[in-house]
């Protein structure tokens, strides 16, 4: 395999020139002679990683002696490769050799989502075309990849570094992004059309994807399995660095993380050097047969390096394919046996599909823990084996088996049987049984067996679980369980069951008979009443007590080590709080769960009954109203909640429309009683209304009615009347109190006004008398009245106008009296939008400031900065707008004005031919070549002198220096051919060594120029004569060049090919 890689190499690159061989070999030798002289070398083998292209296996790596890398000086001898410690024979070796030039063929994938647009995006161009630039232009090769929502090939592959940059250029971002998508496209391009040997896909980008349906693993597999090297480049503000870095790890490529410009040259230069010198890394492989889905570890040892050695290794998973394996299971069974019994274990065959045939093997069985020989072996009936030759052969604890034809079967079971004979043993001891197998057919036909083994225990013993003596509670049982394992059990009292329940002390034991027929007798279980303890209930102070007080009980006696459980409760306590009156016992339980009763004690508390006079505890009275409690009953003493000592108090609702009270007695002893409450409620609050609602006017010689407004049981004015309503025929005032169904009163008041002494009405104007532009005003006739009739001949209280003039409005108050207001005037202003003026346009400086004003003739003025003036000084950008009031309250808001800030735009390079142009819109200009001022370049375009890095700085109307990006220009344009017709001949083509000019016109030649692709001038000679000319190329390493004619005529330009000299 890699002697064809090997051809191919060969006729896809070229050898590094003459003079950067000897140099080479020059810094070999002076490197060689230091370290011969300094210290011995140390070889180190720096192992990459492992690609699985099943079948083929490829380990990557990069010997170095003392850091140098000698990989390409090695051959397949200094190597030794195992693979789970055997050795693989059969591998191939290849490494590159540094001083040959492997042509690159390489996708550009280009990340052209939205999330590029603007830096990210113009930097990731900027990189592109340092990288075209380092392309030879005749063997390189490369496509571009734009990488959004629907990947596509912007760019064949092509050599043409012109094109390449061109298209580069005319990307844009947009949409989402197809990151992952884009990378698979551009491996795919290699693989189709990449026609040389070192390929790589070079991706620029930010990392992020939201559309792919490929994957971060699919690619690296893909580029795997083509031997293809992923180089990403991150940039923009923020990156995913994760994926794109894992990418290029597991592909052999690098990942850079936003190159600033100054590292740009380097990090290019070492790329293009690790992809032309074959990627600076050696591959062995070989192939493997057997995809059973393990875990496989590969060793490789370097032998004999400057005068050492090393190894390293890595693991790797094969895949899982059932075709390419065909593996027979056998298993080693389990059992338990007693001591001084034999141990039998089979060997099964796991299940295996219809017309299986079990292939021949070598099974050698023995113990792993003990030194244990297997004391026979034997095939038992129904065994596949059953009638079949075996080979069998003890060895040192162990047997081994031996099959030699295949043995057609037809079911999965036991195949063959292992006996053993453990010593006799006092406690339980496991027996490991393992088997190794030799087939002799390779890892994927194999034979598997599981391991065994048996388990020795002791001769079983009959036993009670209570042993020796056990308490029995009075009038209660107890259960004797025998342990389980024995095929029947006789206690002493005859019983055959496993558990015995006793009620009465004794003596008890159990025969069993075993399996082997044996019976055998447990030891006596004695079974007694515990000891009668002597127990009682002590307080630590009387048992009556005044209400609130306590006493302490607690049990004494015979109570060490039990637990005291007081009445009902659950849970034990050695004492206990007595509060409330009652009987108090308690229950001793000992050790053995035997509860014994102590005596019953009485608390009694003090607490006298007592009554008062009301016999419900909720009362209902009304609002304004009290009620007398009193305690009916004679004591020496009385408390209320209220604080009050007395028999009795008078009580009231309290807040909320209720009140509690409470209410103890105080005995002859000091004690007191428990607390009594009442609680006074009120009933709820009626409302009560006189209608009409508002002060009545009386014109002289009327009467008018006046009424509730609601239902009550009673009424009273304060005429003297019982009416829901009256006529009064004079002024005053009138009172009305209401009774209601539960009694209780509440009054109102009304007030008749005389005619003759009511103010004239007024009207109201809640929002001003002035007319704005075409708005309405409101005019209100007043609420006191019952009826309105204004001017305009409307006949409600409010109206709305929109004209100018004069309104009044005649009012009916209550009483009949019709009352005309005054006469109002309503005039209208106009408001002419305020128009802001900006001094100086409304583009500001970073520091300056900026006025803007309106006319000073309105009442008030209010900015949205919050300022009042009719002028004011910007500092900021942003949106400025002010609202104005006029004398007559009349206002407008003027037009906003944007305020902005000139930002700092470094000044852009346009090119169009061999002229560049950059903005007008500036105050100065100054061009620069390669860092350098140009003499003379001050205008906004440029006529290209030649190749370089160019640059434009311009001030800017804030007075702030810019400059542009560097523009780098490796060629000219080729001029139109001349209206002349030179007819220029220039042969051979291809040339080696001398190039021949020949011009059929005459003329003066000024200058004959040679120049590389990239611009770069290699040959010049200036006024030659004549029709002919030889120009010696022979210097001029193999390639395409220009020739340029500079002729009295115009200037001619000529491309052509150099090939090697031989």
């Amino acid at each position: 395999m890699m002697e064809a890689g090997q051809t191919r190499l060969t006729r896809t690159c070229h050898r590094l020139s003459a003079a950067s061989l000897r140099s080479t070999l020059l810094l070999t030798v002076l490197a060689t002679v230091f370290i011969t002289s300094s210290s011995p070398a140390q070889p180190l083998l720096s192992f990459k990683r492992i690609t699985v292209n099943w079948p083929t296996i490829e380990l990557y790596f990069d010997p170095t002696c003392d850091g140098r890398s000698v990989g390409h000086e090695l051959n397949k001898n200094h190597w030794r490769i195992f693979e789970d410690g055997v050795e693989v024979p059969d591998f191939t070796f290849w490494c590159p050799d540094p001083l040959i030039r492997c042509a690159g063929s390489f996708s550009f994938v280009m990340d052209a989502s939205g999330s590029m647009r603007g830096v990210a995006l113009d930097t990731a161009k900027k990189m592109l075309g340092w990288y075209i630039d380092l392309m030879d232009g005749v063997l390189d090769e490369a496509a571009i990849i734009e990488a959004r929502k629907e990947p596509r090939v912007a760019l064949q592959m092509t050599t043409r570094t012109p094109r390449l940059k061109e298209n580069a250029d005319s990307l844009t971002a947009i949409g989402a992004s197809g990151l992952y998508d884009g990378i698979m496209l551009g491996i795919h391009e290699l693989i189709h059309s990449g026609v040389n040997q070192c390929r790589a896909v070079l991706v620029f980008t930010d990392g992020w994807d939201n559309v792919s349906t490929a994957t971060a693993a699919e690619i690296i597999s893909l580029a795997n399995r083509n031997r293809i090297r992923v180089f990403t480049i991150g940039t923009g503000l923020i990156l995913n660095e994760t994926p794109l870095e894992m990418i290029a790890l597991l592909t052999g490529g690098r990942y850079y993380r936003n190159p600033r410009a100054g590292q740009m040259a380097a990090i290019y230069q070492e790329i293009s050097t690790i992809i032309f010198q074959g990627f600076q890394e050696c591959v062995i492989t070989y192939q493997r047969d057997c995809a059973d889905g393990s875990m496989r570890t590969v060793e490789m040892e370097l032998q004999n390096l400057c005068g050492g050695k090393d190894s390293r290794s890595k693991t790797y998973r094969a895949p899982l394919d059932s075709t390419t394996f065909d593996m027979q299971y056998l298993s080693i069974g389990d059992t338990v046996i007693e001591t001084g019994d034999s141990a039998v274990l089979t060997v099964n065959l796991d299940p295996v599909p219809h017309d299986w045939k079990l292939r021949p093997f070598e099974l050698t069985v023995g113990c792993t823990n003990a030194s244990l020989p297997v004391a026979g072996i034997r095939i038992p009936r129904g065994s596949a084996l059953e009638g079949v030759p075996l080979t069998t052969r003890r060895i040192e604890n162990g047997v081994r088996v031996r099959l030699d034809s295949e043995v057609p079967v037809s079911a999965s079971g036991p195949i063959l049987e292992l006996q053993f004979a453990p010593a006799l043993a006092s406690d339980s001891m496991r027996y490991e049984v393992e088997a190794i197998i030799t087939d002799g057919e390779g890892t994927c036909r194999g034979t598997v067996v599981n391991p065994g083994g048996f388990l020795v225990v002791p001769r079983l013993l009959p036993r009670i679980d209570h042993e020796d003596t056990v308490y029995l509670c009075r009038e209660s049982t107890r259960e004797l369980t025998a342990n389980e394992g024995f095929i029947s059990y006789r206690w002493s009292t005859g019983d055959t069951t496993r558990m015995l329940i006793v009620a009465q002390p004794g003596v008890y034991h159990v025969d069993v008979v075993d399996r082997y027929g044996d019976t055998l007798r447990s030891a006596e279980t004695v079974v007694q009443y515990p000891a009668e303890r002597k127990v009682w209930i002590e307080a630590d102070g009387p048992l009556d007590f005044c209400l609130e007080e306590s006493v302490v009980l607690h049990v004494a006696g015979d109570v060490e080590g039990c637990k005291i459980f007081w009445r009902q409760e659950t849970h034990p306590h050695d004492a206990l709080r007595a509060k409330d009156e009652g009987a108090y016992y308690a229950q001793v339980e000992d050790l053995n769960g035997c509860r014994y009763p102590t005596d019953t004690v009485y608390v009694q508390t003090w607490n006298p009954p007592f009554t008062l006079n009301v016999s419900e505890s909720v009362i209902t009275i009304c609002r304004e109203n009290s009620i007398e409690l009193r305690v009916e009953d004679d004591f020496p003493g009385y408390e209320w909640s209220t604080g009050d000592t007395a028999r009795s108090i008078h009580a009231r609702a309290g807040g909320g429309d209720r009140g509690k009270y409470y209410v103890r007695v105080v005995g002859e002893n000091g004690c007191r009683s428990a607390w009594k409450t009442v609680e006074v409620y009120a009933y709820p609050k009626r409302t009560l209304s006189i209608l009409p609602s508002t002060s009545v006017v009386l014109c002289a010689g009327d009467s008018v009615v006046v009424h509730a407004g609601e239902i009550f049981e009673f009424y009273r004015w304060s005429t003297g009347d019982t009416t829901r309503s009256i006529t009064v025929h004079k002024s005053g005032e009138y009172i009305l109190t209401a009774t209601d169904e539960n009694g209780c009163n509440v009054s109102e008041s009304i007030q008749v006004i005389p005619a003759d002494s009511v103010m004239q009405p007024r009207i109201g104007t809640p929002h001003g008398t002035v007319l704005c532009a075409d708005e309405a005003l409101l005019l209100d006739g007043g609420d006191q009245y019952v009826a309105w009739k204004w001017s305009t001949g409307d006949s409600t209280r409010l109206i709305s106008i929109r004209d100018t003039g004069s309104y009044f409005v005649d009012v009916t108050a209550h009483g009949g009296c019709v009352l005309r207001s005054d006469t109002l005037s309503i005039s209208r202003e106009e408001v002419p939008e305020p128009q802001i003026e900006a001094s100086g346009g409304t583009l500001i400086c970073p520091g300056d400031s900026l006025r803007l004003s309106v006319p000073q003739s309105y009442a008030s003025y209010l900015w949205n900065t919050g300022e009042r003036t009719s002028e004011i000084l910007v500092h900021t950008p942003g949106t400025y707008v002010v609202t104005v009031l006029t004398q007559g309250s009349c206002e407008n808001t003027a037009t906003p004005v944007q305020v902005r800030l000139r930002m700092e735009v470094p000044p852009p390079i346009m090119r169009s031919g061999d002229l560049l142009s950059t903005t007008t819109k500036v105050l100065a200009h100054q061009w620069f070549l390669d860092d350098a001022e140009i003499s003379g370049a001050t205008g906004s375009t440029l006529q290209l002198p030649g190749t370089g890095r160019y640059a434009v700085e311009v001030i800017d109307s804030c007075g702030r220096r810019l400059r542009s990006d560097d523009l780098l220009v490796t060629t000219l344009d080729v001029p139109p051919p001349h209206a002349v017709d030179l007819k220029l001949h220039v042969y051979p083509e291809p040339v080696r060594d001398i190039l021949y000019l020949r011009i059929d016109e005459g003329g003066e030649i000024n200058s004959i120029e040679i120049h590389d692709l990239l611009g770069r001038l290699l040959l010049k000679r200036s006024m030659l004569h004549g029709s002919t000319h030889r120009i010696d190329v022979s210097s001029l390493p193999p390639g395409m060049y220009l020739l340029r004619l500079r002729h009295q005529n115009g200037l001619f330009s000529h491309r052509f090919t150099k090939f090697n000299t031989p």
